[in-house]
């Protein structure tokens, strides 16, 4: 078929009225952005990404589930090559959003408010004995 497909791509500050979600991320985000919100179509994805996350010592993260999907909020990432394999990782199970962990606390479910990447891998990933 002859269907044709037209992709506008904007960065976030240049855009007039946004939603909700957008307007929270510009007010946040002046300075360096130190929280990244990952969503997931389903569990599996977010499982499977969370798996291969390299460790990160100060990592806070917290899970939330809003509109059927599964939002990953992460802080303290850190910078350099770890930071950018887990982005390299999440870019492939998931999708980068504009939306902040403040946005989904108010108007998502709440499932792991805090050390969601831990509590995922040990609930799923990690081998238990015993």
């Amino acid at each position: 078929s002859n269907d044709e497909f037209v992709i506008t791509i904007m960065k976030q500050e240049e855009q007039g009225e946004g939603s909700v979600k957008e307007k929270a991320v510009r007010k946040i985000s002046k300075g360096r952005v130190t929280e990244l919100v990952y969503v997931f179509a389903d569990f599996e994805d977010l499982i499977s990404a969370v798996r291969r996350l390299p460790d990160f010592s100060q990592l806070r993260s917290s899970l939330y589930e809003f509109e059927k999907e599964y939002y990953l909020v992460l802080n303290r990432l850190g910078t350099g090559k770890k930071r950018l394999l887990a982005e390299a990782i999440l870019d492939e199970y998931g999708e980068i959003v504009a939306t902040t962990g403040v946005f989904l606390s108010e108007h998502g479910k709440t499932i792991i408010s805090v050390k969601a990447v831990q509590t995922l891998n040990a609930s799923f990933n990690k081998p238990s004995y015993g």
